[in-house]
């Protein structure tokens, strides 16, 4: 029986993904200075509703495997393939080190801070397919409270010494751990909250709304170490605000239109990295130093609107198609394997 699944949170990760389009566009300084914590509220997210997947399906740890496979890895493969064919188009032949690119097709790409990155956001997509495969065994065993407690607030201690450089490259693997961590707790915080009556749900409505402005404010700020602690607290405690689903601002944010941008969300976050290199071979969206960005309206509408029709016909005609195949050609050897033993 296929897990429920919490549709507003899927839209809180298209707004998020949305926050790094924007960072990498235009700048992080002139659009969302911490935007790029938006990876660390999709860590979170993820830790949360894999919890709730392995908790409710009980999948075996090869079912849950091929599931991360086909989610994750096909659009991964997809998108190093155009950029490598973006690079070869604007003749960055030195960026085209075969060497790296075994690195990027194996997802060692953002474990291993050196390796160069072919499609930069994937490093995400590096380090949360082989952190997901420690998760399960954690996840499986349950009711471990105290020592996900525990590496929390180790993650936590190391990254408050780090304050706004917990963005380094070599942070990646312990931010995936503190965020995945912490979707875990924050998933056995929200099982016994039982939300009752219309005044309950009003106070969680004005909860979730009033946290989720907070944190979008806080990533509009300059980073600081105050801030990036409560934007790291943060994240978890809006996510279980926002699953009990009886309050108002869940129930908007699950309407079928958002929750579809909440599935493009991927695609969104893979694809726009290429497409923006493209726009700046032809002098669009240019960014100087990382501060000055000098596309216009049109410009920045121009690629809003074609990165939202690649990711609709990603999602619709790779994506699905993709994860379909590889969990049949996967499930299917694993039962030819078990017929001929």
């Amino acid at each position: 029986m296929p897990a429920h699944r919490y549709r507003a949170l899927d839209t809180l990760r298209f707004f998020f993904a949305v926050l790094v389009v924007a960072g990498h566009v235009a700048g992080w300084n002139n659009t969302v200075p911490k935007g790029g914590m938006s990876v660390d509220f999709f860590f979170c997210l993820s830790g949360f509703v894999l919890t709730h997947s392995i908790v409710t399906s009980s999948p075996s740890f090869r079912v849950f495997t091929v599931n991360r496979i086909a989610r994750l890895v096909p659009l991964h493969w997809l998108t190093l393939v155009i950029c490598v064919l973006v690079f070869a188009h604007l003749k960055w032949w030195g960026e085209i080190d075969s060497k790296d690119l075994i690195r990027n097709v194996l997802l060692v790409n953002g474990v291993v801070p050196t390796v160069h990155q072919f499609n930069w956001p994937s490093w995400s997509i590096s380090v949360e397919v082989y952190a997901n495969v420690l998760f399960f065994y954690f996840i499986a065993s349950r009711r471990l409270v105290v020592p996900a407690g525990f590496v929390l607030a180790t993650c936590f201690l190391v990254l408050a010494g780090l304050g706004p450089q917990i963005l380094r490259a070599d942070m990646n693997v312990l931010r995936c751990v503190l965020g995945l961590t912490a979707g875990y707790l924050a998933y056995e915080a929200h099982l016994p909250l039982h939300i009752s009556g219309s005044y309950q749900c009003r106070m969680i409505s004005l909860a979730s709304t009033l946290s989720l402005v907070v944190l979008g404010g806080l990533l509009f700020t300059q980073p600081s170490l105050w801030s990036t602690l409560v934007v790291i607290a943060a994240m978890p405690a809006i996510i279980v605000l926002i699953a009990i689903e009886k309050n108002a601002l869940a129930q908007t944010l699950s309407t079928s239109a958002l929750a579809y941008a909440g599935d493009l969300s991927f695609s969104i976050y893979l694809i726009h990295a290429p497409l923006l290199l493209l726009f700046r071979k032809h002098h669009w969206l240019g960014l100087e130093n990382d501060t000055i960005f000098s596309g216009t309206a049109m410009q920045v509408a121009a690629f809003a609107i074609l990165l939202l029709l690649l990711s609709v016909l990603s999602f619709e005609f790779f994506e699905k198609p993709a994860k379909r195949y590889v969990r049949e050609k996967l499930f299917a050897s694993h039962r030819s394997i078990d017929a001929n033993a």
